[in-house]
């Protein structure tokens, strides 16, 4: 299989070099293609090649039997990849699918898995003729994160922008009160919850004058979640920039107070780490429950063997 063409505007130039050529991957989907014309289907590349194909969940399959001593399935990730084809955020990102000259497969059994798990065709760059020996050297770079691909977009406080867009994606399906998502969303579907509420990165600044009590991204998104609700003080200011302040700085508050209450529970974690980032944020929105409605009486502590954990008041009046 030759995959490499000449650059056209320079067809007829004997003086070219090398470097003035340059080389562009066939596409191929097998279910166009003539019999006996699709590599890894019908022939395997003994050297070293490359092409993009059209997987469909047929092929993955079979690709899968061809799957040998290779490390151990990792079932999240499975999912966390059938969701980004659901979703229709898999790109053809030129990450490759890598195959021995004797047809084994080396590296991508997590994407294979994926297509024929989702039932739905995707592309990658198929590489063939690599030598069996190299398998070992395969994932040993460094994994993007969500701060990384922040950072590249150009926004600040990346890491605690990145964490809380993380939470925030926990509440919208479901999963606030674990201690981590099912499994991770890809940085196309983080992207989009954070075009949809950009007032997120506010309440990312506004969350550092609450890190003694609490982390950054559980204190930005509870004030995100608390201002979604809508509530004011009488002084018209956002209620839950004022909840944050009174955590923060502990002024104008009795011990009658919710918000007191809480900086006390906090204050003690910090030496004896006996609560939860679940049991924080619990606590944290059963304060804020008792003071968005100007009450002093409230149990504070929270317990999962006690008790579901709490919604916040106001939220679903202000989302209809």
């Amino acid at each position: 299989m030759d995959s490499t063409f000449k650059n056209p505007s320079r067809q007829n130039d004997a003086d070219r070099s090398v470097f003035e050529m340059y080389y562009q991957l066939e596409r191929i989907d097998p279910r166009a293609v003539n019999s006996g014309q699709a590599p890894g289907i019908h022939f395997w590349p003994k050297i070293l090649s490359a092409c993009a194909m059209t997987i469909t969940p047929a092929l993955a399959r079979k690709w899968l039997e061809r799957n040998e001593k290779n490390r151990n399935l990792k079932d999240r990730k499975v999912q966390e990849l059938v969701s980004t084809i659901e979703d229709s955020h898999w790109r053809l990102n030129g990450e490759s699918i890598c195959f021995s000259s004797g047809g084994r497969l080396l590296d991508g059994q997590h994407r294979l898995h994926a297509i024929a798990k989702s039932g739905i065709p995707a592309e990658a760059v198929i590489i063939f003729g690599v030598d069996d020996s190299v398998m070992r050297t395969y994932d040993q770079g460094v994994k993007r994160t969500n701060a990384d691909h922040f950072n590249i977009s150009g926004e600040k406080n990346c890491v605690v922008l990145g964490a809380t867009i993380r939470l925030l994606y926990m509440w919208k399906t479901l999963q606030f009160h674990r201690s981590g998502p099912k499994f991770t969303p890809d940085q196309e579907t983080l992207d989009k919850l954070l075009a949809e509420h950009p007032s997120v990165r506010n309440s990312v600044q506004i969350s550092k004058k609450a890190t003694r009590f609490i982390t950054s991204a559980n204190a930005a998104a509870l004030h995100f979640l608390f201002s979604q609700t809508g509530i004011e003080m009488r002084s018209g200011q956002s209620a839950a920039d004022h909840f944050l302040e009174k955590l923060g700085s502990g002024e104008n508050i009795t011990r009658q107070d919710a918000v007191y209450r809480l900086r006390e529970a906090l204050t003690e974690n910090r030496t004896s780490k006996k609560l939860t980032s679940i049991q924080m944020r619990a606590m944290t929105i059963k304060a804020w429950n008792i003071f968005s409605q100007d009450k002093k009486r409230g149990r504070i502590h929270w317990d999962a063997d006690e008790e579901a954990f709490p919604e916040i008041y106001g939220l679903e009046t202000a989302n209809g």
